[in-house]
């Protein structure tokens, strides 16, 4: 039975949306074959993630928070992990950060440390939102095309998809969101900057065939 382990900062509007997108679009793809594990808000600080990764058998960690270059950062921006810095036993671990950034130097840090595969983004992650969010953020329909393209990587992968057709549902997404859009248009421009700059183990981040 897969253990999952999903993070998420929670803390500000930015972290707000992304957890509020992740726990609604997801739920009903958590099934009795997972056993799921959260650490979010205050809780997502370190060194409580590497004390309970040692201390539980994960094979898929999900995160949602800031993040650098070099660093996945947690409750209010408390580094998590960083390039440079000791990373836990990743062995046979697939990682999915959403976060900026993230994927060029940890991304890569990670699956030296033996990550089975790692999915993210090398530049910004983008998404727009109304200018009064709503009290359920998932509810934002301008937020929903951008951050639900991300959802998809979770979905396919909790639903044991080989990485490839993962990967095939999100350039789907894109497509079909933007087929009736102007050249210029700013959505078709943040989902293809956000597509262009996903990195996962169809495009040689980690093992092609890697799945839970």
């Amino acid at each position: 039975m897969p253990h999952v382990l999903f993070l998420d900062a929670n803390w500000d509007l930015v972290t707000e949306y992304l957890f509020s997108f992740r726990t609604h679009s997801l739920a009903s793809h958590i099934t009795p074959r997972h056993t799921v594990h959260e650490l979010n808000g205050a809780d997502l600080v370190q060194p409580k993630v590497d004390q309970y990764l040692r201390g539980k058998n994960i094979v898929y960690i999900s995160g949602a928070g800031h993040g650098a270059y070099d660093s996945f950062k947690g409750y209010q921006d408390a580094v998590i992990w960083a390039e440079g810095i000791k990373l836990p036993r990743l062995g046979g671990v697939i990682i999915h950060l959403l976060s900026c950034q993230a994927a060029r130097q940890l991304g890569k840090a990670m699956i030296a440390a033996g990550a089975r595969a790692f999915w993210g983004y090398q530049e910004n992650f983008r998404f727009v939102r109304k200018k009064f969010p709503p009290a359920d953020r998932y509810t934002d329909t301008s937020a929903r095309w951008a951050i639900y393209m991300d959802c998809l990587i979770d979905i396919g992968i909790l639903q044991g998809k080989r990485p490839d057709l993962i990967y095939d549902d999100v350039r789907k997404h894109v497509i079909q969101e933007t087929s009736n859009l102007g050249p210029f248009d700013f959505k078709r421009a943040i989902l293809n900057h956000n597509f262009r700059h996903l990195v996962c183990p169809s495009v040689y981040w980690g093992e092609r065939n890697s799945r839970i």
